[in-house]
């Protein structure tokens, strides 16, 4: 079965190394354009899921307008000790607190995923 080019590349919302990295191994062509979006998270929430899916859909909806008749690719892990929920670590101090307080526990990693097309006036189809 053959692929299907695109004549313009995929754009990946997210600056995450790790997101390129796996979009360079399946061969798909893309673009970074990272969305400044507010990832306030709330200390304990009953979905974490949705909450990820959320996060990565507000992402897309951030940029969407400056990409006319595009597909959009947003992507948000989330990690869960317990019921609390642990954020991005803003520096080296906060991630070697989270890591102590992941070492021998067991918690849960999800990850909410966005792909969307724009139409030509940069709307969500």
């Amino acid at each position: 079965m053959s692929r299907r080019k695109c004549s313009k590349p995929i754009v990946l919302v997210s600056a995450s190394p790790r997101r390129r990295e796996l979009l360079q191994q399946i061969g798909i062509p893309f673009e970074v354009h990272p969305a400044e979006v507010e990832e306030t998270i709330p200390n304990q929430v009953s979905d974490p899921a949705s909450l990820a899916i959320e996060l990565a859909w507000r992402k897309v909806s951030a940029v969407a307008s400056r990409f006319p008749n595009r597909w959009l690719l947003a992507a948000d892990t989330l990690v869960v000790v317990g019921k609390r929920l642990l954020g991005k670590p803003q520096n080296p101090k906060e991630a070697f607190l989270m890591l102590r307080q992941l070492s021998g526990r067991t918690h849960k990693v999800v990850t909410g995923l966005c792909l969307a097309k724009t139409n030509v006036k940069g709307r969500i189809c």
